[in-house]
């Protein structure tokens, strides 16, 4: 029977299949890409509640949960981040995972602003749906997740740091990203982030001011408006923190100061020459082998993906494919790490970065994309300079603190790969790319859970649940740390150590037993020892103390510890070293707190004459 010419079915034409073939890969793609988002983001929420570091964590939520006992400092994280802490109940799982979620949710802001478009004279992202770039925007933000590649998930002043660099990245890129103007708008951004920055890090604030108006000299943006705008956001964020914390702005500064004095006290190494330098990095044999073949797999499966024919689509899917296997293994729990224990590793970011580059120049090579803006590229330099000021006073070799900001350095990649992007299809052409970091991310991810810092074991080891504090936070601990502060919270209970009791740490490194005891730390939230100027310090440190908080103080002692304080800094307030205090419990320290493998012993004493110590105290300081 012969077919009627005018049922025939209609034949779509080769570029009409393309269009649809390449369309419907793109958004399926995406899709792959949102899974995978949820599911990186997923696991480090879940786990959130694991684990617990005896001395950086515990020195982070000291500040936290009661900032108020210390009129000095030089970060006002504790302050910032005290609300949180009263909203969640005291919860250190949910605060941890608000950290997560704002980290992420800023990381998400700033990379859809950059992807949002070429300059606003070039018609590009206009052409892509909002929703496939917020999708694109959410899987090169997962990147930001690296920021908790030591598992150290407590907000702390490095957190609200970069927070902070966020929002001013934020409103400079909204500048060259957006099809709108609004530079009042964009300079009270950079003036908030800014203001925020300074509250985490005075340093970081230093180096970010000079970073901006760099960036706004080269790109011929700096306007007074925009000026006048960015300094009202940051005076208003100053001094709303200084009459908050102090009552009045001649306080605040006062308590800087000190601060400062404290710092230089501690260690020279707050000096401006060490603070403002360069470091040097080194990657292993492994590392520089991941590096090579990460680069190479992201040029040809994006390359394959932008040229749109059948075998380099397949090509690209074929290793799309292998990021995917990578992304369900480590997120499912099947695939550990596999680097070991490594410092570097977040510098492995830098493989699509150059990719980009690599992109690029082929495809101006065969006349098929434009090149960079002079904007761009400076936007680019930006982005690259910023993990150095977030490291920017840190003691921390700045390559390695650096890797905690890693997503600067990527966003700095995708702003020089965006031209080639914009005209081959739109950012659902470069799941490849996206992919690739995403596995990078979760390999990161699970490379801290098998290696947490100052932890005696891997993350899924911590199966213990212990009330932690004087709010009986949970929290699922290593065996061996649960059942230390099982024992010591037990002895401390029984001798009459309650909560909101004023303890002098002179362990040098247990401020997070202090937490968990749910007791207040005297003197400084982390009495730190092992620095050339530690006794210093907490001599300094305790003489800003009121009289009756010293005399009432409990101390707890680690004799011969690795970085322990003299028992004789008592006696700077008047106390007797040895006849004041009674030794009423004691208990050994788990293998690993700390970071050290030896238990050591921790001596509990109480008090035995307060108002003896307490005119003592106020005698000593009538002379001075």
């Amino acid at each position: 029977m012969r077919m009627n010419k005018h049922k025939m079915p209609l034949k779509l034409n080769s570029s009409r299949q393309s269009f649809l073939r390449g369309a419907f890969g793109d958004s399926f793609g995406l899709m792959v890409c949102a899974a995978a988002s949820i599911a990186i983001a997923g696991r480090l929420i879940y786990f959130a509640n694991h684990g617990y570091d005896f001395t950086d964590e515990g020195f982070y939520l000291n500040l936290i949960s009661n900032p108020y006992p210390y009129n000095w400092s030089v970060t006002e994280f504790g302050y910032v981040y005290h609300p949180l802490f009263k909203l969640f109940g005291g919860s250190i799982s949910w605060l941890r995972r608000a950290n997560v979620v704002v980290n992420l949710g800023l990381a998400w802001g700033l990379t859809f602003a950059v992807l949002g478009g070429g300059r606003s004279s070039t018609p590009t992202i206009s052409n892509e749906s909002n929703w496939r770039v917020a999708i694109a925007a959410a899987g090169i933000a997962t990147c930001v997740l690296t920021f908790f590649h030591t598992w150290l998930l407590t907000p702390n002043y490095n957190s609200l740091a970069l927070q902070a660099i966020l929002i001013t990245a934020i409103g400079l890129a909204l500048h060259q990203r957006a099809t709108v103007r609004a530079p009042l708008l964009e300079g009270l951004l950079i003036g908030l982030g800014g203001g925020i920055a300074f509250l985490a890090k005075p340093t970081t604030a230093l180096a970010l001011a000079v970073a901006v108006v760099l960036y706004l000299i080269i790109t011929s943006r700096l306007t007074l408006g925009r000026l006048a705008s960015a300094f009202c956001g940051a005076l208003f964020v100053v001094l709303t923190a200084a009459l908050t914390i102090d009552g009045s702005i001649a306080a605040f500064v006062e308590r800087l100061r000190v601060g400062f004095y404290f710092a230089n006290l501690l260690s020279d190494s707050y000096s401006f020459a060490k603070i403002f330098r360069l470091d040097t990095f080194h990657l292993t044999r492994q590392e520089k082998i991941a590096f090579v073949l990460l680069t190479i797999l992201v040029v040809i499966a994006t390359l394959g993906s932008l040229l749109k024919t059948r075998r380099s689509e397949l090509l690209a899917m074929s290793v799309s494919s292998t990021f995917v296997s990578i992304i369900a293994a480590t997120t499912l729990g099947g695939l550990s790490g596999g680097f070991g224990e490594t410092s570097y590793l977040p510098l492995l970011f830098f493989a699509p970065v150059l990719a980009a580059l690599v992109l690029v120049f082929v495809r101006r090579c065969r006349g098929s994309a434009p090149l960079p803006t002079r904007s761009d590229w400076a936007l680019a330099l930006l982005l690259v300079m910023l993990p150095h000021v977030f490291s920017v006073g840190s003691n921390r070799n700045y390559w390695e603190h650096g890797g905690a900001a890693a997503l600067f350095w990527l966003l700095a990649g995708v702003v020089v790969l965006a031209p080639v992007v914009q005209v081959s299809g739109g950012w659902g052409r470069a799941v490849p790319m996206i992919l690739s970091v995403q596995a990078l991310t979760s390999v990161i991810l699970r490379q801290a859970e098998d290696h947490p810092y100052r932890h005696p074991g891997p993350i899924a080891a911590a199966d213990h649940v212990i009330e932690m504090g004087a709010t009986g936070s949970r929290l699922f601990l290593a065996p061996s740390y649960a059942a230390y502060v099982e024992s010591s919270r037990a002895a401390a209970r029984s001798v009459g150590l309650m909560p909101g009791v004023p303890v002098i740490d002179l362990t040098g490194q247990s401020p997070g037993l202090i937490f968990a005891l749910g007791a207040v730390s005297i003197g400084q939230a982390w009495m730190i020892g092992d620095y050339p100027g530690s006794t210093k310090l907490a001599s300094a440190a305790l003489a800003r103390m009121r009289c009756d908080d010293l005399a009432a103080a409990w101390l707890l002692i680690e004799p011969n510890g690795p970085r322990s304080l003299p028992d004789g800094l008592v006696t700077t307030f008047g106390a007797r070293a040895s006849e004041g205090y009674a030794e009423v419990a004691s208990w050994f320290t788990p293998a690993g707190a700390g970071g050290y493998a030896e238990p050591r012993l921790q001596i509990l004493k109480r008090p035995l004459d307060i108002s003896a110590t307490r005119e003592a105290c106020y005698r000593l300081r009538q002379r001075r």
